[in-house]
C-alpha cells in the first residue's frame, strides 16, 4: 500500500484531482443514464429537486470547509494529543445535524406548498407525488453533507490518497445505484431513494477511514465552548459564502425550469455540466494547496517562502491548465453533447462558449481563494465572493426571461470578472 503513502507536490496533486474529478465525472456519467432512463421531462424534475435541496442546504458546506482549516491547523500546531482533530469532527457532525433536522422538518410539514411553489404547473405530476420527491432530495443532500464533513477530515489531515480512493468507491456506487434503479424502475421517487442509500453507506465507510487515519486513533470527543466559538466565527463568513455560491449554481435552472420548463432545465444542466469542467479541473487538481496553506501558516507564518512558492507557482499552472480544457471544450464540444445526451441532441454553440468562458474567467480566482482562507481571511474573501454572486443573481432574474438559456450563460459573467480582485489581495497579502 505504499502507493496510498506517496509525497510531494504532482502526487498530491494527482491525488486532490481524482477526489475532486469524480464529483463532476459521475455527474456527467449520471446525466446521460438518467436522461436516457427517465426522459428529459422525469429528468428535469430530479434536476430541479436537487439544486432547490442544494438551496435549502448551503450553509452545510460552509462547515465542510472550515473543518478541512482547522483540522490541518490542528496537525501543524502538534495538538493531537488533546484531540484536537475529534473535538472538531465531532462539534462539525453536530452543527450540520442540526441543520439537517430543521430543513427535513420544514420539508416535511410545507411540503405541498413548497413542491407547487418550486416545479410550478405543467410538470405532469399531482402535488403529492411532487412534494414526495422534494423531500427525498431534500434527504439525500443532508445525508451527503454528513459525509462531507467526513470527507473534509480527511482532506485536513492531508490524507489525500485514502480521500480519492474512497471517492472513487463512494461515486461509483452512487452512479451505479441510481442508473440501475432508473432502468429497472422508471421512477423519479426511487431513483431518488437509491441517492440517499448510496450516501448513508458513503458516509459509514468513510468515518471508519477517519478513525483509522487520524493520529488521535478516535472520531468522537467533545468539543469545547472555545471549538465551537471557532467554527462558528470562521464558519458564519464561510456560510455567508456557501450561500452566494448555490444561489449562484442552481438558481438559473429553477427559473429555467420554471419560465421553459423542465425539459429545457435537462439540457442547461447538461451544458453546465460540460462546460464547468473548464474550471473543476484546475480547481480539482489544486484543492490540495488549501490545506498545505492553512498549515504552512500555522508553522511558518504567512510570508514564508515555502508559501509564496507554492502559491506561485500554483497559480501559473492552474491557469494554464485551464486554457488547455477551455480549448477542448470547444473543439469537441458537439462530440461531448452526443454522448451525453444522444444523437439526437443537438448543443447550443452559443451557450456552451458563453459559459465555457465564463468559467475559465473563474480559474484565475481558484489559488487565491485558496490561499486567503489558509491564512484565515474568510471575512473578505466571503464578502467579495457573496457580493458577485448576488449580482449574479440580479442578472439572471432579467437575463433569463429576455433571452433563455444565453442569458443565464452571460449572468454568469458578473461573478467572474467580480471575482477578480482575489488575485490583488492575495498578492499584497504576499508582498508583506
Amino acid at each position: 500500500m505504499t502507493w496510498l503513502r506517496a509525497e510531494g507536490v504532482p502526487a498530491r496533486a494527482i491525488w486532490s484531482a481524482i477526489d475532486a474529478g469524480m464529483s463532476p465525472l459521475t455527474g456527467l456519467v449520471m446525466a446521460a443514464g438518467l436522461l436516457r432512463a427517465l426522459g428529459a421531462q422525469q429528468y428535469g424534475l430530479i434536476v430541479v429537486a436537487l439544486a432547490v435541496s442544494n438551496l435549502s442546504t448551503a450553509f452545510n458546506p460552509a462547515i465542510a470547509a472550515t473543518t478541512t482549516k482547522f483540522v490541518s491547523e490542528a496537525i501543524g500546531a502538534g495538538a493531537t494529543r488533546e484531540h484536537g482533530v475529534a473535538r472538531i469532527v465531532t462539534g462539525s457532525l453536530l452543527v450540520v445535524a442540526l441543520i439537517d433536522a430543521l430543513f427535513i422538518a420544514v420539508t416535511l410539514v410545507w411540503g405541498n406548498g413548497l413542491a407547487g411553489l418550486v416545479f410550478g404547473a405543467g410538470t405532469g405530476a399531482d402535488v403529492s407525488g411532487l412534494r414526495v420527491i422534494l423531500t427525498l432530495a431534500v434527504l439525500a443532500i443532508c445525508v451527503q453533507q454528513l459525509d462531507a464533513i467526513f470527507a473534509a477530515t480527511l482532506r485536513g489531515l492531508e490524507q489525500f490518497a485514502y480521500q480519492a480512493v474512497m471517492e472513487v468507491f463512494a461515486r461509483t456506487m452512487l452512479a451505479v445505484a441510481v442508473i440501475l434503479v432508473a432502468f429497472v424502475t422508471r421512477n423519479v421517487q426511487a431513483s431518488l431513494l437509491a441517492y440517499c442509500c448510496a450516501y448513508g453507506i458513503s458516509a459509514v465507510v468513510r468515518a471508519l477511514l477517519v478513525r483509522f487515519a487520524n493520529p488521535e486513533k478516535r472520531l468522537w470527543s467533545r468539543p469545547g465552548n472555545a471549538d465551537v466559538r471557532r467554527l462558528l466565527g470562521f464558519g458564519g463568513w464561510m456560510w455567508l459564502n456557501a450561500l452566494a455560491t448555490v444561489a449562484y449554481g442552481t438558481l438559473d435552472r429553477i427559473l429555467i425550469g420554471r419560465l421553459l420548463g423542465t425539459g429545457a432545465a435537462a439540457h442547461f444542466s447538461i451544458y453546465t455540466q460540460l462546460s464547468q469542467l473548464v474550471h473543476l479541473g484546475p480547481s480539482s487538481l489544486f484543492a490540495f494547496v488549501y490545506p498545505m496553506f492553512s498549515r504552512l501558516r500555522s508553522a511558518h507564518g504567512p510570508g514564508s517562502l515555502p508559501l509564496v512558492r507554492l502559491y506561485r507557482n500554483s497559480f501559473m499552472a492552474c491557469v494554464s491548465i485551464a486554457a488547455l480544457l477551455l480549448v477542448g471544450l470547444l473543439l469537441f464540444r458537439n462530440q461531448l453533447a452526443h454522448i451525453m445526451g444522444g444523437r439526437a441532441f443537438e448543443p447550443s454553440d452559443s451557450v456552451i462558449l458563453l459559459l465555457g468562458s465564463s468559467y475559465f474567467l473563474l480559474t484565475f480566482n481558484i489559488v487565491p481563494y485558496y490561499f486567503l482562507l489558509g491564512v484565515g481571511r474568510s471575512r473578505g474573501v466571503s464578502l467579495l465572493n457573496s457580493a458577485s454572486m448576488a449580482a449574479a443573481v440580479v442578472c439572471m432574474t432579467f437575463l433569463i426571461p429576455a433571452y433563455g438559456e444565453n442569458g443565464a450563460a452571460l449572468a454568469r459573467f458578473a461573478y467572474g470578472f467580480g471575482t477578480l480582485s482575489l488575485v490583488y489581495q492575495a498578492r499584497k497579502l504576499l508582498r508583506k
